[in-house]
């Protein structure tokens, strides 16, 4: 709706006035500001309660629910949309039945009270989104989906319990009045204002998982800054590629998880600040899911390393043929592409674990600092090598790996798709072009491999 004047007291811009502009037992409404001078009403009119809910909204029952609500000041000049809702809360019984699931909207229906529904969607869809796509790229373990449900369906129910209980308190009622002075008092104590903070904002959401009792296991993960090659990252941003990270200061930990690339990220740091542990895995949504303790055994946490990385990341070795053995490709021919990458050690490792090449290291290049700049691998069976190299001059951010790579015959990229596919590597379709068939897959760093057939 808009106001008759375009002008905004500076009263308006405080959330807390807007509630409580014009107290009263008749009437309950909050005033909301928006973008190009309009504003969003939302209240009810204790005396005036619809006798069908169905019936709409008329120009009438606006002016008397802002009359009753606000002071003199505020006036409606014009009305552009209109609709009732009442304080139903449902939530289905469960979010999955087959090949169907359900989040949002269709999952659970509450009173809209402080964006709750709304940060519930979100919760919903982060917690699903990366399970669907493991799905879908064949490398999900086969009870993924179903946490989805066993997890976010007791998240939501408790949300929607607070949202009713806050519907309670919403509008006078003198018998509610001792109760609500009680609740009141109690907000002013700190702790109960923080965990109030975090059960309304969905802060403070924890999943169930195994593991020490670690007060980050299976809660959000905190969003510290990291050190990483020589500049500060913080740590939400090994996330923006919708892949699981490990960040660990002990190096054993880095080199088992290596063989779950690229369906994760690993990081090592020399500090690990403000988390209280040598390492962290965490999963695409957010939420820890293993932890080692910064005093606990290596060789426990080790093993439960393995057990979590299984258990949301897959099998480490998934076959492609019923006999259980890889197939892989061949390849022949050396043609080159370059393309930008950060990370010359984890593209070498990308290469290491996801196609079985071997490092040459007797073929290694240095700086005149002693800092390596360029790589050459084998890929098994086959002639061909991978060359990995740093552009010189070319600050670490943007530097560019040279790769050399190629297919003999048309026949072999539809292998190499379902290799890719079994190994949960990403991979555009095969695209026909004037110089041929290409495909490109994606490492951890970005497009990193081009194969074509001439």
């Amino acid at each position: 709706m808009r106001r008759s004047s375009d002008s905004e007291p500076e009263q308006w811009r405080s959330v807390e006035q807007l509630l409580h502009q014009k107290r009263s037992d008749r009437a309950f409404a909050v005033l909301i500001p928006q973008p190009d001078g309009l504003h969003r009403l939302a209240g009810t009119d204790l005396e005036n309660l619809p006798v069908d809910r169905d019936a709409p909204v008329t120009a009438e029952e606006i002016h008397d629910l802002v009359r009753k609500s606000f002071t003199d000041d505020v006036e409606i000049a014009e009305v552009l949309w209109a609709a009732r809702f009442s304080d139903a809360t449902r939530q289905a019984e469960r979010y999955r039945a087959g090949r169907i699931l359900l989040a949002g909207d269709a999952a659970h229906l509450n009173f809209p009270a402080n964006g709750q529904g709304l940060n519930l969607g979100l919760l919903d869809a982060v917690n699903l989104g990366w399970k669907l796509a493991a799905e879908i790229h064949g490398w999900a373990p086969a009870a993924l989906l179903d946490s989805y449900s066993a997890e976010q369906h007791p998240v939501d129910a408790r949300l929607l319990d607070i949202t009713k209980a806050q519907v309670e308190f919403m509008f006078p009622d003198p018998d509610k009045e001792p109760l609500r002075r009680t609740i009141t008092a109690l907000l002013e104590i700190p702790e109960v204002k923080r965990y109030m903070a975090g059960l309304i904002s969905g802060l403070d959401v924890r999943y169930p998982m195994d593991g020490p009792q670690h007060p980050l296991l299976g809660a959000r993960m905190v969003d510290v800054k990291l050190s990483v090659d020589g500049g500060v990252r913080w740590f939400s941003e090994l996330l923006h590629d919708g892949r699981g990270a490990l960040v660990t200061m002990d190096e054993r930990y880095a080199e088992a998880a290596r063989r779950w690339l690229p369906r994760i990220t690993v990081t090592e740091v020399a500090e690990l600040p403000e988390v209280g542990a040598q390492a962290v895995l965490v999963r695409p949504d957010g939420y820890v899911c293993w932890v080692a303790e910064e005093n606990g055994s290596a060789e426990d946490a080790l093993r439960r390393l393995l057990v979590a990385l299984t258990d949301w990341f897959g099998a480490r070795e998934p076959s492609l043929s019923s006999g259980g053995k890889m197939t892989r490709p061949t390849l022949s021919g050396l043609h080159h592409v370059t393309f930008p990458v950060t990370d010359l050690d984890g593209a070498t490792t990308w290469f290491e674990t996801a196609f079985e090449a071997q490092r040459l290291p007797e073929l290694d290049q240095h700086d005149e600092h002693g800092s390596r700049v360029a790589v050459v691998l084998r890929m098994p069976d086959v002639a061909p090598l991978v060359a990995l190299r740093h552009t010189e001059g070319v600050p670490a951010a943007t530097q560019v790996v040279q790769v050399g790579l190629g297919v003999a015959g048309r026949a072999e990229l539809p292998r190499w798709a379902a290799y890719f596919d079994g190994r949960g590597v990403a991979h555009s379709d095969i695209i026909v072009g004037p110089a041929g068939h290409v495909m490109t897959c994606t490492m951890p760093n970005g497009p990193a491999l081009l194969l074509y057939a001439e």
